[in-house]
């Protein structure tokens, strides 16, 4: 006997591979494969699924095996098409994996822009710390001009005379008492 019983199984196609791609047109090329997949994969899912709700149907006419033989050739057909099914499901997630990682790697425009903004927030803190750099640098110089001035016009610069009518050349700092109230 001829056993016509079964449809025929749709198997996933594997994926078309290039060997070559023409220069300049990597990304078209690499574009264009992840669409095929996509449309094989999710062709490959529909078709499976058709299949079995095809085979869960009662026919009325007689199959030339017998029921518990049809039975079983029901359930394995049903479970590599639901294998197939998941295989398909899997090769998507992947493809969904291998475009996250496209974009990250291959979106220069992007990466450009995120660089670009970066560089101009690092160049305005810099151009920032470089104001308060110079206005510190502005204000310690004048502290500095001020206490200079306060010290060569002061009696400390001068010193106080030595005994023996010399200037002594170090600073001399006048002791205070602790009861003067300045502390």
């Amino acid at each position: 006997g001829e056993v016509t019983c079964l449809p025929s199984m749709a198997r996933p196609k594997p994926p078309n591979v290039q060997l070559f791609a023409p220069p300049g047109g990597v990304k078209e090329v690499q574009l264009k494969t992840y669409q095929k997949q996509l449309k094989d994969n999710v062709r490959s899912m529909l078709d499976n699924f058709t299949a079995i709700v095809k085979s869960s149907q009662i026919e009325d006419e007689p199959c030339h095996v017998g029921d518990g033989t049809q039975s079983a050739q029901d359930a394995y057909e049903m479970s590599v098409r639901a294998a197939n099914i998941v295989r398909a499901g899997e090769s998507l997630m992947k493809l969904v994996s291998d475009l996250k990682e496209h974009m990250v790697l291959n979106d220069f425009p992007s990466l450009n822009e995120s660089i670009t903004q970066r560089k101009s927030e690092l160049q305005q803190m810099q151009m920032k710390t470089e104001r308060t750099l110079k206005q510190l640098r502005d204000d310690v110089s004048a502290h500095l001009h001020d206490m200079e001035t306060a010290y060569y016009t002061s009696e400390y610069r001068h010193g106080l005379d030595d005994a023996d009518g010399s200037e002594s050349s170090g600073v001399q700092c006048k002791r205070m008492d602790d009861s003067s109230g300045v502390s």
